[in-house]
């Protein structure tokens, strides 16, 4: 089946968070009011790169990442700043990118979050780079994270934790994910 009639980017503009509430199952439902012929139901995916103290969080298919790229400096943004990127970028996720709908091909010195970073090399970015994979899982979300090149290719370090917590609690497990995977690579376990 081809889901193409359904990838349009929801378009969140018109949500009052104070009102209407900042938690995933708040705003799940928000979407399913508005868009109630879309794959809402579908597993929501954002991905989150640390490097060298800054994040990019962007918005995630199954095949690729693709539209805007959230900066926040990890050393000055709150943990409460960085879940709500996160939450913002999960509930931008689409089945396919309209990048491969209108065939477009990215080079990798093109990818977005690469430009974003200010790295010299892509080389560079990918062996300093962590990349967190943050989806929903059922009524979970399980966060993974990983530096996007390192020799054991098959390990990160991971937690599951409850679909609708408050965005200062998402914030505060990305940081102590960073933190382990961090000092696993010191003690060269990683």
């Amino acid at each position: 089946m081809i889901f193409s009639i359904f990838c349009k980017k929801l378009d969140l503009s018109h949500v009052d968070y104070k009102r209407d509430g900042r938690g995933l199952h708040s705003r799940r439902e928000l979407i399913r009011k508005k868009y109630p012929n879309s794959l809402v139901y579908q597993e929501l995916r954002a991905v989150l790169y640390l490097y060298h103290a800054k994040i990019f969080v962007t918005t995630t298919t199954s095949i690729m990442e693709c539209g805007e790229v959230i900066n926040l400096d990890f050393l000055n943004a709150s943990d409460e700043e960085i879940g709500n990127a996160i939450y913002d970028k999960l509930l931008e996720c689409y089945s396919i990118s309209p990048d491969i709908l209108n065939k477009t091909i990215m080079k990798p010195s093109d990818w977005p979050v690469f430009k974003a970073s200010k790295a010299k090399t892509l080389k560079e970015f990918r062996a300093n780079a962590i990349r967190f994979e943050i989806k929903t899982i059922n009524s979970a979300l399980l966060i993974q994270c990983k530096y996007v090149e390192s020799t054991n290719q098959g390990e990160h370090v991971g937690a599951y934790i409850s679909l609708g917590p408050e965005a200062t609690e998402l914030g505060r497990k990305i940081r102590k994910l960073a933190a382990m995977l961090s000092k696993l690579r010191e003690m060269e376990m990683l």
